[in-house]
């Protein structure tokens, strides 16, 4: 066999399932041609002309590169692509072998047979730069491919540029096969990813183009083949021999004026007349919206997941109960295309959860390519590497020292981190340049215009991995969290509303790097003391994006950390404590920064030597005292601020002393006191304040939602229901505290006590959602006990409820207010005490009813003195609400006939003349009744 075929060259070469046509110059098998390099087909040719014998380097090296210097290396990559595309050593399959330091032989069973008919033959060699078949479906790409035709129906030179495993070849050969079916000619096909000599660059394109040079001036040839053809020729994976390829190209357009060229490259050519194309990851949905199945599978990134996971697993199917799980799996791939292939190989193994948990081990995780795939294309790391191989080592040093940023960042970010003594400014900021045009790095725009840059999740990994391998990687570590605190520091010098900061993208990026920062510094504990500061300076920014739950465990851990620092006598230890005063102020009895809060008192201001410092610390006290329900302890706090806010600190007074003094004097049922301070300070403007003095909930809203319980407790119902619609927020992507502070403190109670369940409920359910989603368990205890009670569920001792009631005192206050049932014995003592005084006069009228027995007259007076009493604080309040309610109880403890139902009559109508807008209010009806007045009667 093997003489035949040396002595028949036009023999065509049968073996496995391949067939070589050496007229046609094709391998294909049963699948149709299979996608090989030219000079990796020609090597093909030369073995099998004498299959079983011995092929040294030199003749193979003269018989396909004749008159060209090439080193060992190309060889050796030409023939890794050959029997890569043989599939080589898989499922057994053995064709090729390499006998070290001697040459190749071809092994495999090779049977000859006639060659199909061919024609006369061309002036040229038919080309081998035939668009490789495409086997799966491409998802996602139809904007994407529709612009690329149309830059190509006008501009002559367009490359598609992005990372690795982004899909520029599968979009490239798209527009090619459309190309093809427009005009009618097939594009010329060159795949340079196997192209290890720059040399041959003109000549591997001569050949996929059906050019014959193995002899004479490639390029020559060349330009004399393509100058008046109009014809696209597609150059693929042009990174690695870049210059080269911008050479040629830049050549060929100035000599073939009708020839059109698509490359595609992780970096642009950056040559004359190139239009560049920055190919973009995978549509996904924002992280905020929220979407169900339906929607998800609308996004480019779960479609391509869901193809290929189906593809691997024929059970797969996008639930409900994995959605959630494959939207951030592919949110954390970052949209790339082969990373999401290769992960949703792995569904069938590992599930969504699995993988998620996993992610961090990506590099290793996601291996599992096609067999015929390039070998970069196979596993992350692979495609990583070959990008990272190709870069210079400045680019590479900064690269890594990139890697940790968790977020985007500025330039003047990367040179704190990045720059070195060894690696200066200049340097930095060429090689952050260099990595963009590169797609190492993505650039974007911020908020506010300026570029930003960041890294793709599977990029950081692997730039990470590379850092830690080296010695400096703690110092770049603690370069990154000094940043972070400059960071902190600086913005807490932006004066600017608090609406505006929660929605900036710099505030995001920064709690992004914090948590990065507060992990090496605190909890993996290679810096404490820098640890500790951090968490000290960066509570605004926290509060600013409502995390404060996850804040709280960032101060615990910084409290239980701080005795191996020493920071006895030192100022961050005061301010510490002054964060942990601040945080008890929207926490539960039972939470540890409660209980931890519990010593802090006013002697902590004294360890502050400026009234602006002094203030601080009193505004950390009055959330403290304020949640305890020491209201009066809250307003003593609240008038030292005013007698210290003098000079420039003067609007303190308003935005914090006359506000607290607002909150204060409320609970404690001073109303009249508390209204026109509350109308002052709704007007006022807060965006002077420095940030540490700002509040995440507008004084509109904080100072509305009080004013909304005066007007109800008042009697003046309309105006109070009006205010609630004013107040509750429209836009759900505002701060949790705002979303969540007049629902819990505001609405769903006036909408219990206006008898309008359905909005109550509704009203709640908004409640328990934003509570939730924010993570906020001080908020989510007021929707968890009113929805108990709005199911008609009493609150039970031992009960999950009455167990949340029982840590919350403001709850505690607001339910004894809606329950129709004896006091708690804790909110009744703090009545009688003066601790509390807004729901006074109904806790008082409820302590009088409980165990009243009609039957006993000993008990109906004992009744009627606590009703009494309760009237007489009700009236000193002005609450004709709860004075309704008392004269009602009144008229019926009182016996028929007796003066003290004639004095409860008169009330009853006194009332009524004063507060009923002819409502369907329940206390109101229950009056009229009692009357005997008909509410179509009654005025609005």
């Amino acid at each position: 066999m093997a003489e035949q075929a040396a002595h028949n060259p036009p023999t065509a070469f049968d073996f496995g399932p391949f067939r070589y046509d050496p007229v046609r110059r094709e391998l294909r098998d049963g699948r149709g041609a299979v996608r090989v390099g030219s000079r990796a087909l020609q090597l093909l040719a030369v073995l099998l002309q004498r299959p079983g014998e011995l092929h040294s380097r030199d003749e193979l090296v003269a018989r396909v590169w004749p008159q060209t210097v090439v080193e060992e290396t190309s060889l050796r990559v030409h023939m890794s692509a050959l029997r890569r595309a043989l599939g080589d050593g898989q499922d057994g399959a053995r064709y090729i072998t390499n006998v070290p330091g001697r040459g190749y032989t071809f092994v495999g069973d090779v049977r000859a047979s006639q060659p199909e008919a061919a024609a006369d033959p061309p002036p040229r060699t038919e080309p081998v730069g035939r668009l490789p078949p495409r086997l799966t479906q491409l998802i996602g790409r139809a904007a994407d491919i529709a612009r690329i035709r149309e830059l190509l129906s006008s501009e002559r030179l367009v490359s598609i540029v992005g990372a690795g495993g982004i899909g520029k070849t599968t979009v490239a050969l798209d527009v090619a096969e459309q190309h093809t079916l427009l005009y009618g000619q097939e594009p010329f096909f060159v795949d340079l990813s196997t192209l290890a000599d720059p040399a041959q660059v003109t000549t591997e394109v001569s050949h996929a183009c059906g050019l014959d040079v193995a002899r004479g001036d490639a390029l020559s040839a060349l330009e004399s083949a393509l100058h008046d053809q109009q014809v696209l020729i597609v150059l693929d994976n042009c990174e690695h021999v870049i210059d080269a390829v911008a050479a040629l190209v830049s050549q060929l357009l100035r000599g073939c004026t009708r020839l059109s060229i698509l490359a595609t490259s992780r970096e642009p050519l950056e040559v004359e007349a190139e239009w560049v194309f920055r190919l973009p990851p995978l549509g996904m949905p924002a992280p905020t919206e929220a979407l169900d199945v339906d929607a998800l599978l609308r996004y480019p990134a779960i479609q391509l997941f869901v193809t290929r996971a189906r593809a691997a697993s024929n059970a797969f199917k996008l639930t409900a109960a994995n959605a959630a799980a494959v939207r951030q799996l592919c949110e954390s791939l970052g949209g790339l295309p082969l990373a999401i292939e290769l992960a949703a190989a792995r569904m069938n193994s590992l599930g969504a959860a699995g993988l998620l948990q996993r992610l961090e081990s990506a590099l290793e995780l996601l291996t599992r390519g096609r067999r015929l795939a390039m070998s970069r294309h196979q596993t992350l790391h692979a495609v990583l590497n070959w990008s990272y191989e190709l870069l210079t080592e400045a680019e590479q040093c900064v690269l890594q020292r990139l890697s940790v940023f968790r977020s985007s960042f500025e330039l003047d970010s990367a040179l704190a981190v990045a720059a070195s003594d060894d690696l200066p400014g200049p340097r930095v900021i060429e090689s952050v340049l260099g990595l963009c045009g590169k797609s190492l790095l993505v650039p974007e725009a911020g908020s506010d215009g300026a570029p930003r840059y960041r890294l793709l999740y599977v990029t950081r990994l692997f730039a990470e991995r590379m850092l830690a391998s080296r010695p400096e990687c703690l110092a770049v570590q603690r370069r990154h969290a000094v940043w972070v605190l400059h960071s902190t520091l600086a913005m807490k010098t932006v004066r600017q509303p608090l609406a505006r900061q929660h929605r900036g993208q710099a505030l995001a990026s920064t709690v992004t790097e914090l948590r990065a920062a507060l992990a090496w510094t605190l909890l993996e504990e290679n810096d404490l003391l820098l640890g500790i500061e951090t968490v000290v300076e960066s509570m605004h920014h926290w509060n600013v994006v409502g995390l404060v739950e996850e804040y709280r465990s960032y101060v615990v851990a910084a409290v239980d950390k701080a005795p191996r620092v020493d920071l006895e006598g030192k100022q961050l230890s005061v301010r510490l404590q002054v964060v942990q005063a601040y945080l008890a102020g929207q926490s539960l009895a039972d939470s540890e920064s409660y209980r931890r809060a519990d010593a802090i008192d006013r002697s902590l201001v004294d360890h502050f030597e400026s009234p602006a410092d002094k203030i601080d610390a009193l505004f950390g006290l009055c959330g403290s005292t304020f949640v305890r329900g020491d209201f009066r302890n809250t307003l003593s706090c609240a008038e030292e601020i005013r007698a210290l806010a003098q000079g420039e600190l003067q609007p303190l007074s308003i935005a914090l002393g006359e506000r607290f003094s607002v909150m204060a004097l409320h609970e404690l049922g001073r109303h009249d006191e508390a209204e026109p301070l509350a109308h002052r300070v709704m007007q006022f403007n807060a965006d002077g304040l420095e940030p540490r003095f700002q509040t995440p909930i507008p004084y509109r809203v904080s100072m509305g939602l009080r004013l909304a319980r005066i007007h109800w407790l008042r009697g003046e119902f309309r105006q109070a229901w009006a205010l609630v619609q004013d107040i509750l927020p429209r836009d759900d992507d505002a701060h949790v505290y705002t979303l969540c502070h007049p629902l819990a403190f505001t609405a769903v109670p006036i909408a219990i006590w206006k008898g309008d369940v359905p909005a109550a409920a509704r009203w709640n359910q908004e409640l328990l959602r934003h509570a939730v989603r924010g993570n906020v368990p001080y908020w989510r205890s007021f929707g968890e006990v009113y929805a108990c009670l709005l199911d008609g569920r009493p609150l039970l001792p031992g009960s999950h409820e009455a167990h949340l009631v029982a840590q919350n005192i403001a709850l505690m206050d607001v339910c004894s207010a809606l329950q129709l049932v004896a006091p708690d014995p804790v909110t009744l003592q703090r009545v009688r005490q003066g601790d509390v005084g807004w729901c006074a006069p109904e806790v008082l009228r409820l302590a009088a009813l409980a165990g009243f027995d009609p039957q006993d007259e000993t008990s109906r007076l004992r009744c009627l003195a606590g009703l009494r009493e309760a009237l007489a604080v009700s009236e000193t309040q002005h609450a004709r609400f709860w004075s309704l309610r008392i004269a009602v109880s009144l008229w019926e403890v009182a016996g028929p006939g007796s003066a003290d139902r004639a004095a409860s009559r008169d009330l009853l109508h006194s009332l009524l003349d004063a507060i009923d807008d002819g409502s369907t209010q329940p206390d109101l009806q229950q009056a009229r009744r009692l009357l005997g007045r008909d509410a179509a009667t009654m005025q609005p």
